[in-house]
């Protein structure tokens, strides 16, 4: 590029002092030429800039750890001239880390068209991966001149995060005293608040059941079924606070997400209906999503990729507990970073009549204390280490 710019101020330097120095036209003329020539290329590239869009694309929203992340760059040429050379930035960054990083593509345009160029991606950490166009630099056709804009088009990905498979097995939890608003979808209960199917007459059903209305219009007795509620017995807490000393901080929300991901899908194995809670600093909002089965559980993932990681003092116990107050849990378990004393006093108050299963994720080299010993009769704690994640999940036990 500046070659090209010395080359032609060169050029017209030298047709500048022949132009002086000699009185013939032909020297004028081709200083002028050359003169309206730069002029015309820097017209040309401003109209081309106003003519020109940039546009990014994903194949899939959302990947596994280390697979592929196909993205397009579209360049739409809307001109009467083709687009020798555009300049496209691409930054990507992972949103727990925010730390971005570059490519520079060069595209080019036939006149009126759409051209693609595709690259792929790939990350090691699970998070949010936010794909965006830092700059975009439209060049004329010999590269003197180019026009810079911002295009604000961004694509996010979500990474997800690895399931171990657990050893352990899962204790049931008794759901019978627990209210709830949330009704199962293929078997029916005793709570007449909503109804689960209408179907004719069998021997053995209650006479206060039968749907007298339609069982007139058809000529047939017609009994209602009730719905059975399905309660979350069980709550998973997440702490998205990091710990300030935590260095590899993507490694950490791996082992973090993975140890809630892997614990919730256990629980769904064993049709231990649960729900998944965190704090979303971004939205200021408490979060709870009721998972019955794995598309629930892969939609609350998906949520929880999009929150905001928490900044400052860990209070998601203290939100947790003043919102899930009127609903009875039987057992929470609590996966963030490692409690100061204060914090673990402070939970023990909360939570003395919850059952309560406290997994700290940890660096290698970080000690903690025993809280073994000092817990109360129904506190647990387990240790999940950053580095061998796969290894401390799998060994939990529920």
């Amino acid at each position: 590029m500046w070659i090209n710019k010395l080359i032609y101020l060169a050029l017209l330097l030298y047709a500048g002092i022949l132009a002086l120095l000699y009185t013939n036209v032909q020297s004028l003329y081709a200083f002028i030429i050359l003169l309206c020539f730069g002029g015309l290329q820097a017209v040309m590239v401003q109209y081309l800039k106003r003519r020109v869009s940039v546009n990014l694309s994903v194949q899939s929203p959302s990947v596994n750890k280390n697979e592929p992340i196909k993205v397009s760059i579209s360049i739409n040429n809307q001109a009467v001239m083709p687009v020798s050379c555009a300049k496209i930035i691409v930054s990507y960054e992972n949103c727990y880390e925010h730390l971005k990083q570059y490519q520079t593509f060069n595209i080019s345009s036939n006149s009126r068209s759409t051209n693609t160029i595709n690259f792929t991606l790939a990350s090691v950490h699970s998070g949010t991966i936010r794909v965006g166009i830092k700059k975009v630099m439209v060049y004329d056709f010999l590269r003197l001149f180019h026009r810079n804009y911002k295009n604000p088009d961004h694509v996010t990905i979500k990474v997800f995060p690895e399931v171990c498979m657990m050893e352990s097995e899962v204790s049931p939890v008794n759901n019978d005293l627990l209210d709830s608003e949330v009704f199962s979808k293929t078997k029916s209960g005793d709570d007449p608040s909503e109804v689960f199917d209408i179907r004719e007459y069998k021997e053995g059903d209650k006479i206060h059941r039968i749907h007298w209305k339609l069982s007139s219009k058809r000529d047939v007795f017609m009994v209602k079924e009730y719905s059975l509620p399905v309660a979350c017995s069980v709550g998973i807490l997440v702490s998205l606070a990091a710990p300030e000393t935590m260095e590899d901080k993507l490694a950490y929300y791996d082992a973090l997400l993975s140890t809630a991901a892997s614990i919730s899908y256990q629980l769904t194995s064993y049709e231990q209906n649960h729900y998944i809670a965190w704090y979303d600093e971004k939205k200021q909002n408490y979060v709870n999503i009721p998972i019955n089965d794995l598309d629930q559980l892969y939609s609350a993932m998906n949520e929880l990729l999009e929150a905001e990681v928490k900044k400052g003092p860990n209070t998601v116990l203290q939100i947790h507990h003043e919102i899930e107050t009127a609903n009875h849990v039987g057992k929470l378990y609590y996966i963030g970073a490692a409690l100061s004393d204060a914090e673990t006093k402070q939970m023990e108050t909360l939570y003395e009549n919850i059952q309560m299963e406290v997994v700290n994720v940890i660096p290698n080299n970080s000690t903690i204390a025993d809280r073994a010993e000092t817990a109360m009769e129904n506190f647990s704690y387990q240790l999940v280490q950053v580095a061998n994640y796969k290894e401390s999940i799998e060994a939990l036990q529920l």
